[in-house]
């Protein structure tokens, strides 16, 4: 049996149902990926971190809910990498 572990970190402050969907969704792209051949084959353990032990694109990360602000005032060459991405 192939079993998958997959650790991550997560900015604290998230409501606990945006975690548990998050976990979920980790999960099965896991087990999507290793092609497990039963989900009790992928465990997924997440760590909290407060947003200012983060830095993301060079920059401390704000509090939750403080992101609208925090991006409008990146430079804006940080901004538009942040904000090219997935497209």
């Amino acid at each position: 049996m192939i079993r998958s572990s997959s650790p991550g970190i997560s900015e604290a402050g998230r409501a606990a149902v945006d975690k548990s969907r998050m976990i979920a969704l980790m999960a099965k792209a896991v087990g999507d990926v290793a092609k497990v051949e039963n989900r009790r084959a992928v465990w997924i353990y997440v760590g909290e971190l407060p947003a200012r032990q983060m830095i993301e694109f060079g920059h401390l990360l704000p509090e939750a809910g403080d992101e609208p602000a925090w991006t409008a005032a990146l430079p804006e060459a940080d901004r538009a990498f942040m904000q090219s991405i997935g497209k």
